[in-house]
This record gives C-alpha cells, structure tokens and sequence, in this order.
C-alpha cells in the first residue's frame, strides 16, 4: 500500500507536537554560564572563580535586609535541564544572592525555590557569625521565582499500572 507524502506528514505532525511540549525551557539566559562552579568548589578556591558567570538555585533559607537591596541566602541544589532545582540530591553548599537589577524581592521569602544568573563577586560572611565560613555572593539580575510545590514534586518515583491503547 502506498500511502501519499501528505498523509505522511500529517501523522509526523502531531507527534512533533508532542516531543516538542516535552522538552525543557530554561526561563534565564544561559549564553555566558560556566557550568563547572558550584558555591562549595567556589568557596575552596575563590580566586579561580571570581567573575565566572554561574546559574546556581535552590531554597531560600535566609533574607538579609542591612541596605537598600536585600541578599538572598540560598542552599543551592544540582538544577534539572529547566533549571529547577533537584532537591531530593545533595545540596552543592550556600551562597548568597544580591539582585543588582529593579526586581522586586518581596516575594522572595525563606521556603521559596529560585534559580538565578549572575557574576561571582565576592566571599560575604553568613548570617551565623564570625565562626561559619564566608559564602560566595553571586550579582545579578536575573532571578526566577519557581511556585510553590511540595519537595516531592520532582522526586524519581515508578509507577505501576494497567492501560489502554489503540492502535490504528
């Protein structure tokens, strides 16, 4: 049976569709990211890092208010492709986030999940005191505010079932 290259293409269609929908967008711009840099690395050897462009996220423990701009302390997590955070792995360390642009971070509270872009600037000392290690300060303005979800959202989990297909 012959089946015309319209036909074809109509089938091939909706299927593209569908492989398109599943892929994963970043929402930031990752043109200049080093990708090899996480805070605990950073903290070890700042010199090496200092200026590198990095994409770190995770979960907002702390919010400090000492000036006009406030500085977000983020237990940082390995990020999925779409640059959402994979909290069910190892956390990769701390490090604090100072939003150099006109975001609004009022809705940037402790339990939230971010993800930003920025420029690895300086070591600033944590909110614990003189006895905790500085952290690296990443500045930037570019910032995602993930929703609110449960830490289950993104956990690996099989899941057994019967189903239905149809065949044509």
């Amino acid at each position: 049976m012959i089946v015309p290259k319209s036909t074809k293409l109509a089938l091939l269609f909706p299927l593209l569709l569908l492989l398109a929908g599943c892929a994963a967008l970043n929402p930031l711009d990752l043109s200049r990211v080093d990708a090899s840099a996480t805070p605990s690395q950073v903290r070890q050897d700042f010199e090496r890092y200092r200026g590198r462009t990095v994409q770190w996220g995770g979960l907002i423990v702390n919010r400090s208010e000492d000036d006009a701009t406030p500085r977000l302390e983020i237990l940082s997590y390995p990020l999925h492709d779409d640059g959402s955070s994979a909290d069910y792995l190892q956390p990769t360390g701390l490090f604090w986030f100072r939003c150099t642009g006109s975001t609004d971070l009022a809705a940037h509270q402790p339990g939230r999940f971010v993800t930003v872009v920025g420029e690895i600037g300086e070591l600033s000392p944590a909110e614990g005191g003189a006895k905790s290690q500085p952290l690296p300060q990443v500045n930037g303005e570019q910032i995602y505010l993930w929703g609110w979800r449960s830490r289950d959202d993104y956990r690996p989990r099989a899941i057994f079932g019967f189903g239905l297909g149809m065949h044509f």
